[in-house]
């Protein structure tokens, strides 16, 4: 976490991400990223990595644009229906 540039990321342990404080960018669990190996100590069983890239959208993002895209026709199936009576 400490190598990850640009912000201070917060760990939410609860929710299995990272929330990066000033930028608001989210590192989820399962997200996929692609690193490079910077260093292996096979001794003391650690590997460290530098992120090359970034994930083009956020899980949050598209989840996000399909809760909008499924409340909208509820809504006007809704309205429908209170004219109908």
């Amino acid at each position: 976490m400490r190598d990850l540039a640009g912000d201070y990321y917060i760990h939410d342990e609860a929710n299995y991400r990272l929330i990066g404080r000033t930028t608001g960018k989210v590192y989820r669990l399962g997200d996929k990223v692609k690193v490079q190996v910077v260093r292996v100590v096979p001794d003391e069983r650690l590997i460290d990595f530098r992120l090359i890239e970034e994930p083009e959208q956020k899980r949050e993002e598209r989840s996000g644009a399909r809760k909008k895209a499924r409340k909208k026709p509820a809504k006007q199936a809704r309205a429908k229906r209170k004219k109908g009576r």
